[in-house]
């Protein structure tokens, strides 16, 4: 059995007809992450397809949607943010559903955000919202998310990029975050970067129109978090996978975590 995303046009194009196969994908009308390609591939409609529709947020930051599934529709309630972790429930309800029925999609409604995908630490005064970020699409998924989530209110920020092995060298993809569509659109309290490569990140925000200056960028990683641990705010930290690391290790300084391999991460 093939379970794959109905509206990646990109993978569909590996599809053949008569192949067992089920499709996840977001009704029509919705809003949708921007693919590797646009490009329609000509295949005609097969298979089965688990399909979400109805989406909406509520104010304690639950996301709700209904999804359908051979006709029978179940009302899925998560604390998983942004509209891509539903590709990322689909996936995983077209393999759990089937023997789990509503078991599963209660489990999805007690899931806790783990390491990066949006969990939320108290750190002294502040709440940290923080954020995995490897590629431009998920960095503009969370964008898109904060901004959902605070289209009238102003937001802390804070970049911490690395460029160790296991975040990639090249470090040239922060130039195609959206970060102008961003700024145009959100009210930004304030911004700050960190890391090996803070000051690459700081410079990207500069010519993306942001009103930084060499203050912004805060080198150590500690420095970052015992700072803003001393204001009374809510920061949305967006980390690549080793300063992730190191940030939670710093946070551990002032509140106990789960440990990452406890949580499967």
């Amino acid at each position: 059995q093939i379970i794959i995303n109905g509206d990646d046009q990109k993978l569909l194009s590996i599809l053949k007809e008569g192949q067992n196969t089920t499709q996840f994908k977001l009704e029509d009308k919705a809003r949708k992450p921007e693919f590797e390609t646009t490009e329609t591939v000509n295949i005609s409609p097969f298979g089965e397809k688990i399909t979400a529709s109805q989406i909406q947020m509520t104010d304690n930051s639950e996301t709700r949607f209904v999804i359908n599934k051979d006709n029978v529709n179940f009302l899925v309630t998560t604390l998983l943010p942004g509209d891509y972790n539903i590709y990322n429930i689909l996936a995983s309800l077209c393999v759990a559903l089937p023997k789990f029925d509503h078991l599963a999609i209660e489990s999805v409604a007690t899931f806790k955000p783990v390491f990066g995908r949006g969990e939320v630490i108290q750190v002294g005064k502040a709440n940290l919202h923080l954020f995995l970020v490897k590629n431009p699409v998920g960095f503009d998924e969370v964008l898109h998310f904060i901004h959902q989530t605070n289209t009238d209110k102003p937001v802390n920020i804070c970049f911490i990029i690395n460029d160790a092995i296991a975040d990639g060298k090249d470090m040239s993809w922060l130039w195609d975050i959206k970060l102008e569509d961003f700024r145009a659109k959100q009210k930004i309290e304030k911004v700050l970067t960190s890391g090996e490569r803070g000051l690459d990140m700081l410079l990207r925000l500069e010519y993306g129109g942001y009103n930084v200056k060499i203050t912004n960028n805060i080198s150590k990683i500690e420095s970052l978090i015992e700072e803003i641990s001393t204001q009374n705010a809510n920061f949305y930290v967006l980390s690549t996978y080793t300063a992730l690391l190191y940030t939670r290790k710093e946070i551990e300084k002032y509140t106990d975590l789960s440990s990452i391999t406890a949580t499967g991460n």
